[in-house]
């Protein structure tokens, strides 16, 4: 033993006879005997034993255990060979001042919770870079995909409009269904993989039911016409129609299961039925029950296959496909009812599989918890929208570096009775408008030398040169909230998301110039 070994009291047997070092010490603080473990574990020590009771005791002292009571302390003590110990200390105090210290040696185990740490430290650091690459990833490949679908479905919807024969229409309406079925996917994949990041998220606003469901309703009763399928849709009376809620993502929901139940159903009919939500219907205890939330419930019933008992159990897994893929009969991803699922949840409802006895159909049944708008009076309901009277021909800035995008663009408003000037990035946009004086700038985000929302926040500071207050439309692929709140935050009055469509460029033209009192 070393020169300390004579400070340490010879070891008392019995209670002391433990596998782990045990020392009892005296109101005073002394040493008053230990036992064999501890003789050992103290004698490895570079510091004298005293010094090192004298250091648990203020350890004691300072954990405010009282008589009676223990504390539990993790201890770093130096070693006579270099280095140092961690030694588990648990501190059980006296009634008369003293104290029972027991000691373990726990310097592997600290060290292996500290490999474990920085591990894991190391591990979260690299998933926190690969989710930002799969992020960024996702955001080029929606710019990289949406931008030629921009191209085709915008140079499709002129081509109909121009004089074609009857063969070459059905020639452009299977291009425009297959771009639109390739956009579905694009955007189901892009919402799968927001979900997974809880970023997908809902921009509530006052509507109207009817008016906001007709146009799907409308396509969907398209689709089952062109094959054959009676199609019926029926809103209880009593259903309200004042809401509050994302009337896109539920359009999304209402539009994917009609879609599945025609896609899926040979002959027969597809019906679709919305009606108020009972207390039976309410999904979830966090659902509001009160005046200001309305309960819906949607029913899309299809006199189709059904789905295969194996199959119910992962109809709602992403991916899941309701046949074989080797030999299935109908085109689609597995993405639709995974993402309208997670939705409907978001909107404090649910969608479940209510009936799929195979052979005889499916239906599914969609709630969503709504809140209540009040209803405006019949004058204002009467009354024209600002943005519809917002009509004439407009001197249009267009900003788009994509050549297909920007001729679909310049046609259309061209054709609409506008005069367009291009530019093909925002430095070109800025020099433009201290040149000539327009009245709306459509806006693409992202673009070489000088992207959309830094030529917008130029603008809207003064520093092109042109008018500040300009209605600026943003022309965009990204449409996450957080890509909503940047073009907000950069003065941009409007947005679109691309592929752009006629009848949604004309809508935010018209709402932008009312927005800004331009209407000509």
């Amino acid at each position: 033993m070393s020169s300390h070994d004579d400070e340490l009291p010879p070891p008392a047997g019995d209670p002391l006879e433990s596998p782990f070092a045990v020392l009892a010490i005296c109101p005073g603080g002394e040493l008053r005997e230990c036992n064999k473990a501890a003789t050992t574990l103290l004698g490895t020590c570079a510091e004298p034993v005293q010094d090192v009771v004298k250091r648990l005791m203020e350890m004691m002292q300072a954990s405010g255990c009282q008589p009676g009571r223990t504390r539990n302390a993790i201890c770093r003590l130096p070693l006579k060979g270099g280095g140092s110990c961690d030694l588990s200390v648990h501190i059980c105090a006296l009634v008369d001042g003293g104290a029972v210290l027991g000691l373990a040696d726990v310097t592997d185990l600290v060290e292996s919770r500290e490999v474990l740490r920085c591990t894991i430290s190391e591990r979260e650091h690299a998933l926190e870079k690969a989710l930002a690459a799969k992020r960024d990833f996702l955001a080029n490949m929606s710019h990289e995909l949406r931008t030629p679908l921009n191209g085709i479905l915008g140079m499709t919807d002129l081509l109909s409009i121009t004089e074609t024969t009857e063969e070459q229409r059905l020639y452009i309406e299977a291009v425009r269904r297959s771009g639109r079925d390739l956009l579905h996917i694009v955007n189901h994949l892009l919402d799968l993989s927001a979900s997974e990041r809880g970023m997908l998220t809902l921009r509530p606003a006052e509507f109207t039911l009817r008016e906001t469901l007709a146009p799907v309703f409308e396509t969907l009763g398209r689709l089952a016409t062109e094959k054959g399928l009676g199609f019926e849709v029926a809103i209880q009376a009593d259903t309200p129609n004042y809401l509050v809620g994302d009337t896109e993502r539920l359009k999304q929901i209402v539009y994917n299961l009609g879609d599945n139940a025609v896609k899926y159903t040979r002959q027969g009919h597809v019906a679709i039925h919305v009606r108020p939500g009972t207390e039976a219907d309410r999904p979830a205890a966090n659902t509001p029950a009160n005046g200001a939330h309305a309960l819906l419930v949607f029913q899309v019933h299809d006199t189709g296959p059904g789905v295969p008992a194996h199959k119910r159990d992962h109809i709602f897994d992403a991916f899941s496909l309701g046949e074989e893929i080797l030999t299935k009969k109908h085109a689609g991803a597995g993405l639709g009812l995974p993402v309208s699922k997670t939705l409907a949840e978001m909107m404090g409802g649910s969608l479940v599989l209510s009936s799929a006895g195979e052979g005889t159909g499916s239906t599914f049944t969609c709630t969503v918890c709504l809140g209540r708008a009040q209803e405006p009076a019949a004058a204002e309901r009467l009354a024209p929208k600002a943005w519809e009277a917002a009509t004439g021909s407009l001197r249009v800035l267009l900003v788009e570096d994509e050549d297909v995008s920007r001729i679909f663009a310049k046609v259309f408003l061209e054709k609409q009775g506008h005069s367009v000037e291009t530019a093909v990035n925002g430095l070109q946009a800025l020099e433009k408008l201290a040149a000539a004086r327009f009245d709306v700038v459509l806006m693409d985000v992202q673009m070489p030398e000088m992207d959309g929302l830094t030529a917008a926040r130029e603008i809207r500071d003064g520093k092109s040169g042109g008018d500040p207050e300009v209605p600026i439309i943003a022309l965009t692929v990204f449409s996450s909230t957080e890509d909503r709140q940047r073009i907000k935050d950069a003065g941009m009055d409007e947005y679109i998301s691309k592929p752009v469509d006629a009848e949604r460029l004309d809508r935010a033209l018209r709402r932008a110039l009312a927005r800004t009192r331009r209407a000509v």
